[in-house]
């Protein structure tokens, strides 16, 4: 063979090579995206699929090259269940090693609207975030101010990491709401406030702090779950404020029992705690449990009511009451109700 015939056929096959290896070589590297994402591995879910949603997430390049790997490497079944926090600028090879050895995995954790922090630390512990007694030591003085919500956190997350993830939350959302409350004339600041002890006024001219506000909110959140109520429970508690009653508030009573329980007793009415408000007047000194936004809107946006007690109705709402004597006939018809419903009575 000649070398100007030997030139005509390697040149072009060393130019396709190397065009070919600098094609992998790109189509392999992570798109310019230093955010990254999360994604969910559910069981039976094709490893197509789940490149597509690497692609739609920009974590990867091409679907079609990361079905290649990982078939070619025949780890199509071999990609763990669970939900991967995955960095920006890792390689499509990496990732594929990462999501075989369960490398990054995290847990998701829901925390529901109206949970204390035993109960949160409990949660934690259980899926294998952090311990327990790690979280309590830390979120205890934050207590209200961890926001009810879905998190992912990587198994073994300090505990000072997740509080301030749901602080940072917390605030995030409290932002929002009050500057909300703010143009609808509920509340008046020059700013925002976020400080626990940073104060506001109300439309009626009183001084609030935000832990006053987000105490309110916490009782509201564990008074009721109907959405058309809170406001009115809301108005119930700043009516008893305003002149000077107790708050008679259960859920404070079944905090300071370090337990949610029903029903309560009347020696449990009588335990020595400050957050006991059959026994001390006004708010407890701090929140009881994490409030929701909507329980944060009433708190800071009270119904115009002149309510003064309630009591269940039994069927998972409340009857409202102006006087003493309304309020009795309304307690005397829970309890006729919850004989016709062969319920026992407390």
């Amino acid at each position: 063979m000649t070398p100007h015939r030997f030139l005509r056929k390697f040149v072009p096959l060393a130019f396709g090579l190397t065009y070919l290896t600098v094609f992998l070589f790109w189509v392999n590297t992570a798109p310019p995206n230093k955010i990254g994402g999360l994604v969910e591995i559910s069981p039976g879910v094709s490893a197509r699929s789940i490149g597509q949603t690497l692609k739609e997430k920009k974590l990867i390049r091409s679907t079609l090259w990361w079905t290649f790997l990982v078939r070619t490497l025949r780890v199509d079944k071999k990609l763990k269940v669970g939900v991967y926090s995955i960095k920006g600028g890792v390689a499509a090879h990496a990732i594929v090693g990462d999501l075989v050895q369960g490398r990054g995995e995290t847990r998701r954790v829901t925390l529901p609207e109206g949970w204390a922090t035993w109960q949160i630390a409990r949660c934690l512990e259980e899926v294998g975030v952090c311990p327990g007694v790690d979280f309590l030591r830390e979120a205890t003085p934050h207590e209200g101010f961890l926001f009810p919500e879905t998190y992912f956190f990587e198994p073994g997350t300090p505990a000072s990491h997740v509080v301030s993830a749901l602080r940072g939350r917390f605030v995030s959302v409290w932002r929002e709401v009050y500057q909300i409350a703010q143009a609808e004339g509920a509340v008046t600041s020059s700013g925002v406030p976020l400080a626990q002890d940073d104060r506001f006024l109300d439309a009626d001219g009183r001084s609030w702090t935000v832990r006053e506000a987000v105490t309110l909110a916490s009782l509201i959140e564990r008074e009721t779950s109907r959405s058309s109520e809170r406001a009115i429970v809301s108005a119930v508690y700043r009516n008893r404020l305003r002149k000077g009653m107790r708050l008679e508030c259960d859920p404070t009573v079944q905090y300071a029992l370090g337990v949610w329980k029903q029903p309560l007793f009347r020696k449990d009415l009588t335990v020595d705690s400050p957050y006991n408000t059959y026994r001390h007047r006004g708010l407890p000194p701090h929140p009881i449990c994490s409030p929701g936004r909507a329980s944060l809107e009433a708190s800071l946006s009270p119904a115009k009511a002149s309510w003064l007690y309630f009591v269940s109705d039994a069927r998972g709402g409340h009857r409202f009451s102006a006087t003493y004597a309304d309020h009795r006939a309304s307690v005397r018809l829970y309890r006729n109700t919850l004989k016709f419903l062969k319920k026992p009575v407390q």
